[in-house]
């Protein structure tokens, strides 16, 4: 468990099919309240104010974090690297883009910001705060919020009402206006970053991209069901791409267009004008009730709208469509049909079902005229919670089996098969269960027994030392626990026990012994506060040692001429680093002027514990 009182981290998430993501590697010297940050995220996370990086900036204050609240996740991560002195480093994920306790453990954890990149925050990444890990499995979509799983947890501003508001537009137009729908004081950017307010206030302007594929992300906020784009200084036949996300849901966009002005609408909608017929490709998710979460659009055209609608979208030109390829495009997915020499000007692009029942992607024209139709193709998903990568098996027609891939492998686990379910109750039989629907199949492991081995190392009086390996290990002389691991006492491990370790490796549970002795006095027992008073001798005894030992502290009595005049035996009880009070009566012994102490252990002297106490009570 976490300490309340930590050192901020922040995590730079890359999420879909990216590989890496830039992680706060080092932890800096600036103390920050975990807890207090996400007592903060679960308390105020719905109250529907303010954009994801105002709601963060007031996570990690609430935490302690003196940092200057920001509105953009980029300029609030630099604010945190700043205050925190926070470097970059490498969070690990695994293929399907998802952070794991299994793999992040070490680095991210509750009270930790997350910023997400995604095709949705790209350049400009969405921003969350990790509400650490739960309980169960080892892969979680750092997008959503809490669920019980071993996945990373975040919260989100997810339902702030500015970030409903909120648009993000990109492009690789340099010089264009962008209004909210009205003609009246459009705002106008030229040289990609002069901004000439409008109707609409640009909040931020960030590039990304490389060399000559750079394009912009502008963000501002709109109450507007539309937004109107116009490319302006355009050289004539030069293409651009632009496309609009409103909030964090719908999202069009048009590409390899030529566009006097394009209009975006807040149900996923589009007008495209153009001067002449051209190729254009556009893409909306604003399809309701579908199996698909977008479908891309290729067509040529002059005026084109496209509309989304429950389970269809509808493309209306006032040019003949001529070739015409609809992608309908879910999580794991792609279908593509593709249509040549289509004279209709109008075209409704739906799922339906062939005469088999087969699952298709129809379409037809305003008359209901077929034009094209395909079966619709399947992916299947192999998750193995912590195991190597499994390839996804692709193109999977309706109602057809799949073929089992090669187990995977997990260090430390025994695999038990596929399944449909996550908690792993449903097995998937491959000779018979077949894929309807795009499928994920999750890996089921129980630990194994075998796997690990313990070498043991016990000395007489000293805790154990255990040190856990996989089977098979080849054991070195560097692993036997170091002389810090006992202070205050020397041990001789049992050598022929040792150099078999190292010639066989570790094949099973082993156990080394050892011989703990005592280091000599100072180390292994500190002598404090000696008194002699009428015949009585009064000491504290510390045992700074890790060891138990049953020690004999021998104690001498001596006249002033330097006579013995008798000895007694005290037996220590103080256990590892404990501290005793120790007496012995010489009243009996005569004319008594000092006495001396020593140390035995297994009937050897290790060292005398003081020379004299004199029966003034001074330590010589």
């Amino acid at each position: 468990m976490k300490k309340a009182k930590k050192i901020l981290s922040a995590v730079l998430a890359m999420c879909m099919m990216l590989a890496l993501l830039p992680t706060i590697g080092a932890r800096a010297a600036v103390t920050y309240d975990a807890n207090a940050a996400v007592t903060y995220a679960s308390q105020h996370w719905n109250d529907g104010v303010g954009l994801c990086a105002d709601f963060v900036s007031a996570c990690v204050i609430a935490g302690g974090l003196n940092i200057s609240a920001k509105r953009n996740p980029t300029d609030l991560s630099a604010e945190v690297c700043r205050v925190s002195g926070l470097s970059l480093h490498d969070l690990a994920l695994n293929s399907n883009g998802y952070a794991t306790k299994s793999l992040d453990g070490n680095i991210l954890g509750a009270g930790d910001i997350v910023m997400q990149h995604c095709y949705t925050h790209d350049a400009d990444p969405h921003i969350l705060l990790c509400a650490g890990y739960d309980s169960s499995y080892d892969y979680r979509n750092l997008e959503n919020a809490l669920i019980d799983r071993n996945y990373s947890n975040a919260y989100s501003a997810s339902l702030a009402s500015d970030e409903q508001n909120s648009v993000t537009l990109e492009t690789d137009c340099a010089d264009f206006t962008v209004s909210d729908g009205s003609t009246d004081t459009p705002t106008t950017v030229t040289n990609c970053e002069d901004v000439s307010a409008g109707n609409i206030s640009i909040d931020s302007v960030v590039p990304y991209g490389e060399n000559s594929t750079v394009s912009y992300r502008y963000t501002f906020s709109s109450s507007s069901s539309k937004i109107l784009f116009k490319p302006t200084n355009q050289t004539n036949g030069q293409s651009c791409s632009v496309s609009v996300m409103f909030g964090d849901s719908t999202f069009i966009g048009v590409s390899d267009a030529v566009p006097q002005s394009i209009q975006f609408n807040t149900d996923g909608s589009a007008v495209v004008s153009e001067a002449n017929s051209g190729a254009m490709t556009i893409t909306t998710n604003g399809i309701g009730n579908s199996p698909w979460n977008s479908m891309t659009i290729a067509l040529n055209g002059k005026q084109v709208s496209v509309t989304p609608s429950e389970s269809q979208v509808s493309v209306v030109s006032d040019d003949a469509l001529g070739n015409v390829t609809a992608t309908a495009s879910s999580d794991t997915s792609d279908n593509t049909l593709t249509m040549s020499g289509l004279t209709a000007k109008s075209i409704i692009i739906s799922s339906g079902t062939d005469e088999s029942g087969q699952p298709t992607i129809v379409a037809a024209d305003a008359s209901s005229t077929k034009l094209g139709s395909m079966p619709v193709k399947y992916t299947a998903s192999f998750f193995t919670a912590g195991g190597n990568d499994i390839q996804s098996a692709k193109d999977i027609q309706y109602g057809a089996t799949i073929t089992a891939p090669t187990d995977p492998t997990r260090a430390g686990y025994i695999f038990g098969g596929w399944y449909s379910d996550e908690a792993c109750t449903t097995l998937w039989d491959f000779s018979t269960n077949t894929v309807t629907a795009d499928t994920v199949l999750y890996a089921k492991w129980t630990e194994d027994p075998d796997y690990y081995k313990t070498v043991t190392f016990s000395a007489n009086g000293c805790d154990d030392q255990v040190i856990f390996v996989p089977a098979g290990t080849q054991f070195t002389a560097d692993k036997l626990p170091g002389a810090n691991d006992f202070n205050g006492v020397e041990i001789a491990w049992d050598a022929d026990a040792v150099n078999a370790l190292i010639a066989n490796g570790v094949t099973d549970n082993v156990t080394i012994t050892g011989m703990a002795v005592p280091k000599g006095s100072g180390e292994a027992l500190v002598f404090a506060d000696p008194t002699l008073t009428n015949g009585t001798l009064s000491f504290s005894l510390t045992n700074k040692t890790v060891a138990d030992f049953g020690l004999t502290i021998i104690a001498a009595a001596y006249d002033a001429s330097g006579r013995m005049l008798g000895t007694a035996s005290l037996a220590p009880t103080a256990e590892a680093n404990a501290t005793q009070t120790l007496t012995v009566d010489f009243s009996g012994f005569g004319t008594l002027d000092h006495v001396k102490l020593f140390m035995f252990y297994d009937n050897q002297t290790c060292a005398p514990l003081c020379e004299s106490v004199s029966a003034a009570g001074a330590n010589s």
